[in-house]
């Protein structure tokens, strides 16, 4: 069994992946936005699931159906930010603009030697988020992610940057080490960061109402953070206005739960998160990567 995210195939082949990021770094930015431009137009012509999902979406945040140009522009800003990877990865930021608020909150934590459950989403840029909370010399951040699903751009990505593998936590290891993994890194005060808004197959999850309906989302994370006592950390990277801007927000500064009615309390911390999430996804809807019908809760 899958979750509705895990039927679609990962887009794009090795090479078309090589030839972007040449292009990248050869060519510029500037370049690269305008075949990016083309790249979109095909997937818009091609991915007629995701054409329909992004149009449902749309039509949910705004109340009106969207126009074939607001789909377009929802594909560009998705190959847009997954490109920018490159730039974050490689260390050429110099042209990408930022604004940046709340670090201080990372920074709080840093200096306790305190690790942090980081909560992201598939909304914008994760990648300018860890980018952003590594700007503090001391800070070390853990992504725990399913490789096999996006193995053939994280395999290119990985030549970037000899740290990023590193740096990733492979969701699909046995839970006992998957477990023991994430626990080690916490103890050492690293942040371990998370994509909050998808659940796997199996995975424990609640019922949030997101964008005015229920929608499931995982509370694996936040499970996490009860055990080992550690802050929960809301980090949003969104590209807006021509840049991205970086909203770090703190959930809760030590995460515990009680014996009785530990599922009312995850819902209840869970639709802390949900709350803000939903409030970017408002200030940029066209951020929004989840191509799928997100509110099946069967």
């Amino acid at each position: 069994m899958t979750a509705p995210w895990q039927a679609r195939p990962e887009a794009g082949t090795t090479l078309a992946i090589r030839i972007a990021i040449w292009i990248a770094l050869h060519l510029g930015r500037r370049i690269l936005g305008l075949v990016l431009t083309f790249v979109s137009a095909y997937f818009l012509l091609v991915r007629r699931a995701e054409r329909r999902a992004s149009r449902a979406f749309w039509q949910r945040v705004t109340g009106h159906r969207p126009s074939l140009g607001q789909v377009l522009n929802h594909f560009a800003t998705f190959a847009r930010v997954t490109a920018d990877r490159v730039y974050f990865l490689s260390g050429r930021t110099d042209d990408i603009p930022f604004e940046i608020s709340g670090l201080d909150i990372m920074e709080r934590h840093i200096r306790a030697n305190r690790g942090c459950v980081i909560l992201g989403s598939h909304l914008g840029s994760f990648e300018a988020t860890r980018f952003a909370s590594l700007q503090h010399a001391d800070s070390t951040v853990r992504m725990v992610l399913a490789r096999k699903l996006n193995d053939k751009l994280i395999r290119q990505l990985e030549t970037l940057s000899p740290g990023f593998a590193a740096s990733l936590i492979d969701a699909d290891q046995p839970p006992a080490k998957l477990g023991l993994t994430i626990g080690e890194a916490l103890k050492r005060g690293e942040s371990v960061g998370f994509l909050g808004d998808r659940y796997r197959p199996g995975d424990r999850t609640t019922t949030c109402t997101f964008l005015g309906e229920p929608a499931r989302f995982p509370v694996g994370p936040l499970i996490i953070a009860a055990v080992f006592r550690a802050p929960i950390v809301a980090i949003f990277g969104i590209w807006v206005n021509g840049r991205y801007e970086v909203r770090c927000e703190e959930l809760f500064d030590t995460f515990a739960l009680a014996r009785g009615g530990r599922d009312e309390a995850l819902q209840q911390a869970m639709q802390r998160y949900v709350d803000r999430l939903e409030h970017y996804v408002r200030r940029a809807p066209d951020n929004w990567f989840n191509f799928y019908d997100f509110w099946q809760t069967d």
